[in-house]
Parts: C-alpha cells; structure tokens; sequence
C-alpha cells in the first residue's frame, strides 16, 4: 500500500498547494531528541496505510478485499495571540479552513486499486507544547488486490 501513500501525496500537493511540507509520519512532530527532523508549516504527515483483509472467494482464494486506513496530520505553528480583543482571531478561523481543504482533497477521492472512495471516519484536534496546533482526520476506504495476478 506504499503506493496509495505517494499518491496521497501527491494529490495533497496538488490540491493544497500552500502546504510546505507533506511527508509520510514517521514521528516528525514527537518530542524525541535534540537532532529532530526539521519541519515547517504548514504541513501535513500521512500514516502508513493499515488494511484488513479477507478472501474474496471469487474468482479464487487468491483476490482479497480489505478496509484501508490512513491518519493524516496538518501540523501548523500557531505564534499568533488570538485572545479577544486581540484582532486576530481570523487566524482561528484560516486555521480550520485550512484543514477544511485538506479533508476535501482526500474525502471522496479513490485511490488507484480501491473499490470505493476515501471516507472521513474521524476527526480530532489537539495543540502541542511547541505552539503547534494538530488537526487529525482518519480515512477509511474498500480496497483489492489480486494476489495472483502476474506483477
């Protein structure tokens, strides 16, 4: 499923071209050492894409069909002072549209080898430490593979 994930990348980069960095997740945004993956902002990681699959049957045992996941992160650093009053509270507001095209880019879209499109099953928000504000949106998808058709 590794290619799903360039493809994903691909079409992010495509759709939401203000974004400075889209990558897979291999742990960029963890506090881990002091020798950290550089990252900028905006940005988004992608997950390995998890499927559970199960025969087919059909036309033998070697077709599977499985649910295809993938967590995608937006990461952006949010330095501004959005208190009331401040009058800079819009950048709440670009923040989440932001977000809002990142979902649209991937919800609905198929992946070559799906059997159904990319849906939306969760969503969270969290900020870090480092004044990064994370949103988190989980996709879910129907995928197939022929395990005995000749690579």
């Amino acid at each position: 499923m590794d290619e799903v994930l360039t493809e994903l990348i691909a079409r992010l980069g495509q759709k939401v071209p203000e974004l400075r960095l889209i990558d897979e997740d291999y742990g960029q945004l963890e506090p881990n050492s002091d020798d950290q993956y550089p990252v900028v902002f905006p940005c988004v990681l992608l997950s390995a894409v998890g499927v559970e699959w199960a025969d087919m049957g059909i036309p033998g045992p070697n077709v599977q069909r499985g649910t295809a996941e993938i967590t995608v992160r937006l990461a952006i650093d949010c330095y501004d002072d959005t208190h009331a009053g401040s009058g800079t509270t819009d950048r709440i507001a670009a923040r989440a549209q932001l977000n809002r095209r990142v979902v649209k880019a991937l919800h609905g879209y198929r992946p070559k080898g799906s059997i159904g499109p990319m849906s939306r099953v969760r969503s969270d928000s969290s900020t870090t430490v480092y004044n990064w504000k994370i949103y988190e949106t989980t996709f879910r998808w129907t995928a197939k593979d022929d395990l005995g058709k000749p690579e």
